[in-house]
């Protein structure tokens, strides 16, 4: 049997009352993972890479700003990361497979208020999770998501 396959990522969604949490939804041949994305796997970057600049001879400013925004690209080892890695790198995280899911709603938010804030609910057999995602367009989370789930996205 194949192995499971990534097939992309929607970063940087939030979850929870206000926003409180923030989680990377992995996109697999089988299903979704919610990779919680904790505070100290942001330091952990932010370090990583304020080291490999200082290494590379960065000043200070670019090493600040790259400090300030390492968080928002961690989803990008996802897509070399083995599948059971990635549900295991967190207590947080978890699987959803295609058989539990029960439909999946892509909402596009047209507020003036925060007008690139999207909702994405998935009910499932483990309930019903609710996401909100601004770095890509819903567009691409419904093509995305149609891969693996058909025509339960709508």
């Amino acid at each position: 049997m194949n192995e499971e396959q990534v097939l992309g990522v929607i970063p940087n969604v939030k979850s929870g009352v206000f926003g409180q949490k923030t989680y990377n939804l992995v996109a697999t041949d089988k299903g979704i993972i919610v990779a919680q994305l904790t505070s100290s796997m942001i330091k952990e970057e932010a370090k990583r890479v304020t080291e490999e600049l200082k290494e590379q001879g960065a000043g200070r400013l670019k090493r600040m700003s790259a400090t300030m925004t390492a968080g928002i690209n961690l989803y990008k080892r996802y897509f070399s990361m083995p599948v059971a890695d990635i549900i295991a790198e967190t207590n947080g995280n978890f699987f959803i497979g295609q058989n539990q899911v029960k439909s999946i709603k892509i909402k596009r938010n047209s507020s003036n208020e925060d007008i690139n804030s999207h909702e994405l609910t998935i009910k499932w057999s483990g309930g019903k999770s609710k996401f909100n995602f601004s770095d890509v367009s819903p567009k691409v989370v419904k093509d995305l998501l149609r891969k693996t789930f058909g025509d339960m996205v709508r």
